[in-house]
Formats: C-alpha cells, structure tokens, sequence
C-alpha cells in the first residue's frame, strides 16, 4: 500500500507526486480539508524554486575572508582518538 498526495478541484484528482506504478491499482481516496488550489502547471518545482535563491546571498566580505571564518570556527572532534 502507498499514500500518494493528490488534489481535487472539483472534477478532477490530480496527483502531486510521481506515481510509481504503470499497471492498474484499486485505490482508496479520502478528502481532507480545504486547500486553496493552484494547477500543477503553476506549482514551482524544486529545481525552480533553488533557481529562485540564486543570488540572494549578501555580504561584504570577499571569499577568502568567509573561507577563513569558516575555517576557523571548526573544532577537531576527539571521539576517534582511542580508535574504534
């Protein structure tokens, strides 16, 4: 048995995710609560939406001075140093 999320706008079901299988299933549909419904065709999908981050990122340090921050702020784990 799978549960897969889906979307009835009042004539049609609609699956939101990928359905895994080609061959003919009985199915079990149970409606939840209201949703405000947008198509599919109008959803972001995850590649758009990390697209939609891309030069969001501001700061006025160049990137050896993030770099070095960065590499300053680690601490060396000594949960290893009596081996295994």
């Amino acid at each position: 048995m799978l549960t897969i999320e889906g979307i009835f706008d009042g004539q049609k079901i609609e699956a939101i995710e990928n359905i895994p299988f080609i061959e003919k299933k009985r199915v079990l549909i149970t409606f939840l609560e209201n949703i405000s419904y947008q198509p599919i065709s109008e959803r972001k999908t995850p590649a758009q939406v990390l697209l939609d981050l891309f030069g969001t990122w501001e700061d006025d340090r160049d990137a050896d001075e993030i770099i070095a921050e960065i590499r300053n702020a680690r601490k060396n784990s000594t949960k290893l140093t009596d081996g295994l």
